[in-house]
């Protein structure tokens, strides 16, 4: 398993673009900002410990959510 999770975004999410990661209580475990025009970016997960976590990518025009598993 890998501590590195490359984020390719959505078509569509022009802007500067805020990522967040939610565990399952809700609570925001990891967030970072990137400049528009930026297309793909590596998020380092090693902090994460085992389990599900909802990925939030947010633009001034759309919002993306997706859920992920994180195994060791």
């Amino acid at each position: 398993a890998s501590d590195v999770m490359t984020l390719t975004f959505p078509k569509g999410m022009d802007g500067d673009l805020s990522i967040s990661v939610f565990d399952l209580n809700g609570r925001q475990i990891l967030q970072s900002n990137h400049d528009s025009g930026v297309l793909n970016t590596r998020l380092n997960i090693e902090r994460l410990g085992v389990g599900q976590y909802t990925l939030r990518i947010e633009s001034e025009q759309q919002v993306s959510t997706q859920r992920f598993t994180v195994l060791r």
